[in-house]
């Protein structure tokens, strides 16, 4: 009689670490999520004024790029947001004005891919400088 209690604890253990198991594969797919970082193509700093292009490219750890990345800059009162090419590659237009007493001012970029990557933010990445 005290055999059939002890299977049933064993078999309870066991349903348990399935079923977590289970539980982890389908509610976070990715384990190991690969890093992914952002490059600025060409000068790092912008003058202020209005349709300012800056270049964006999405690379994954191993410097592949990556197609598809949401890209966002914001800042200054700035903001524009757009999808990496095949290249990785994203090109924003920017109005930025720094106002009447600054010389200079920063952007942020925050990048966001599907897939297995881990979200990429930079505070203070692009920097700004008055005309």
């Amino acid at each position: 009689m005290v055999d059939l209690p002890m299977k049933l604890i064993v078999s309870l253990i066991i349903g348990a670490a399935a079923l977590g198991i289970i539980a982890a594969v389908v509610f976070r797919p990715c384990l190991f999520p690969r890093s992914m970082y952002v490059e600025v193509v060409g000068d790092t700093v912008l003058r202020e004024g209005t349709d300012v292009p800056v270049t964006l490219q999405v690379l994954d750890d191993e410097s592949v790029p990556v197609e598809g990345a949401t890209v966002t800059v914001t800042g200054l009162g700035a903001g524009d947001a757009g999808l990496s090419d095949r290249q990785g590659r994203v090109t924003l237009y920017l109005n930025v004005e720094l106002g009447a007493h600054r010389r200079e001012g920063y952007l942020d970029v925050e990048a966001t891919a599907p897939g297995c990557y881990r979200r990429f933010h930079q505070d203070d990445m692009i920097k700004v400088i008055a005309r």
